[in-house]
């Protein structure tokens, strides 16, 4: 996840320990991306904006 840019900083974390971090990741940033590599999703969080969600092409 980060905040700003495609860049550092950015962690890897499980599904499971991101999922339970959630409202407190939301909290810290306005902006952030999950990317869920095994599946390629990624996943947009912009404050006023909401979620957008899609797959990455490989």
């Amino acid at each position: 996840m980060c905040s700003g840019a495609l860049a550092v900083p950015s962690l890897a974390l499980e599904t499971g320990l991101a999922a339970a971090h959630t409202d407190a990741v939301l909290e810290c940033y306005y902006e952030c991306w999950i990317y869920l590599v095994d599946s390629r999703v990624l996943i947009e969080f912009q404050d006023g904006e909401g979620f957008t969600v899609g797959r990455v092409p490989g």
